[in-house]
C-alpha cells in the first residue's frame, strides 16, 4: 500500500471511529410528564435494540479494520432489518457503509499502484482514476454526513 493510501485509510478510520462511538446515550423522555408503562416498555425495547445493534456495528468495524470488506458490509446492512428501532446505530451503519466503499476503493488504488502498470497501461490508468475519484467522493460525503449527524 502506498503512503497516500495508508494515510487516507488511517485518517478516516480515526475520524470515523471517533465520531461514531458506541457509547452514545438514548435521549431520555421529557421531564415534564411521567411516562406511561407502554412508553417505558417501548423505551426499554429501543435501548436494548440500540445496544445490540451497536455491538454488531463494533464487530463490523473490526472486520473493516482487518480488511474484511464483505463481512463488514453484511453486518452493517443487517442492522436495518434486525434492529429497526435502533435509530442511532442505523445512522452509524450508513456511515460505516460509506467508509467501506471508500476503503475498498483506496485498497484498489493501492493494488493498482503496486503493479507499476499505471503509467504504461491506459486501461489500468482509467481504472485507477475511477477508484481515486470514488475515494475522494466518499471522503467528502463522510465529512459532510459526520458533521450533519444527529442523535435520536
Amino acid at each position: 500500500m502506498n503512503k497516500t493510501a495508508a494515510f487516507i485509510l488511517s485518517s478516516f478510520l480515526f475520524l470515523f471511529f471517533s465520531a461514531c462511538s458506541s457509547n452514545e446515550a438514548v435521549p431520555a423522555p421529557s421531564a415534564t410528564s411521567q411516562p406511561t408503562a407502554a412508553e417505558n416498555s417501548a423505551s426499554a425495547a429501543r435501548t436494548a435494540e440500540e445496544s445490540a445493534a451497536q455491538a454488531l456495528l463494533d464487530t463490523a468495524r473490526l472486520a473493516l479494520q482487518a480488511g474484511g470488506f464483505e463481512t463488514a458490509r453484511t453486518k452493517a446492512l443487517g442492522i436495518r432489518k434486525q434492529y429497526p428501532q435502533a435509530l442511532n446505530a442505523r445512522e452509524d451503519a450508513i456511515l460505516l457503509l460509506d467508509s467501506i466503499e471508500m476503503f475498498e476503493a483506496a485498497a484498489r488504488v493501492a493494488r493498482l499502484d503496486a503493479t507499476g502498470s499505471v503509467e504504461t497501461d491506459e486501461a489500468i490508468a482509467v481504472e485507477r482514476a475511477k477508484a481515486a475519484d470514488k475515494v475522494e467522493f466518499f471522503q467528502q460525503k463522510l465529512a459532510h454526513d459526520i458533521a450533519a449527524r444527529k442523535t435520536h
